[in-house]
């Protein structure tokens, strides 16, 4: 985790770097002059521990210009009883798409949110789950509900969500499930995942690419098959 998040133009030639105020935890490029960055889970670690809520930013999302100034800030964070949670129950992941709209899933939580640049909410579905949400199960760091979220060139929704979650006493890893929604965020199809390794991934028009940089240096790629 850092505050800084370091600039090259398209050469590889570094250009500057733009200081945070919190714990940068994602962020992308939404134009070449602004970005967009997650900090919820730093400003709500020490909730619970004498301090208000009210002291804290609970927005989940910010936009930053090009000099790291930040200009906006929308989204919130669900707050849990169980205050101990609340940062890493507000963990998720962000894309943006080709229109600049910013899309939104949760590793602890069943929602996905759908923002305009300007961060109007113009979409927010809660996920049928294979398994029942269980907060005390959730305050197992292997508890995952989704860990991707991706929109293609049909503006259609995928989610790589769980299909079973993974048992450490047991010695059960959980399985990976793409969740395909349409714009409107109605589920269309699941389709099961069998990969085991890779660090990250990201759909290009009719493709799907996987990133191995655990075990080797290698892409995978994928063609979407339209049924």
């Amino acid at each position: 985790r850092s505050r800084i998040i370091s600039v090259f133009e398209k050469g590889g030639k570094f250009l500057f770097t733009m200081k945070q105020d919190k714990f940068i935890s994602d962020f992308a490029v939404i134009t070449s002059e602004e970005f967009i960055s997650s900090s919820v889970s730093e400003s709500l670690k020490e909730y619970g521990t004498g301090h208000e809520l009210e002291e804290y930013d609970i927005s989940l999302l910010r936009i930053a210009d090009s000099n790291g100034n930040n200009v906006r800030k929308f989204g919130y964070a669900r707050i849990y009883d169980e205050s101990s949670f609340i940062a890493r129950g507000n963990k998720f992941l962000l894309h943006v798409d080709k229109n600049e709209n910013i899309f939104v899933t949760f590793e602890r939580q069943n929602r996905i949110e759908k923002y305009s640049p300007d961060g109007e909410l113009l979409l927010s579905v809660n996920r049928e789950l294979a398994f029942e949400e269980d907060l005390k199960k959730q305050l197992n760091s292997a508890t995952v509900f989704s860990s991707g979220i991706y929109a293609d060139s049909k503006d259609r929704i995928w989610i790589l969500g769980r299909e079973s979650q993974t048992n450490v006493e047991e010695g059960k890893k959980g399985r990976e499930i793409f969740e395909i929604y349409n714009a409107d965020g109605i589920l269309l199809t699941k389709v099961p995942f069998d990969m085991v390794v890779w660090s990250a991934e990201f759909i290009y028009n009719d493709r799907i690419f996987f990133v191995d940089t655990y075990l080797n240096m290698i892409v995978y790629e994928y063609k979407i098959v339209e049924k």
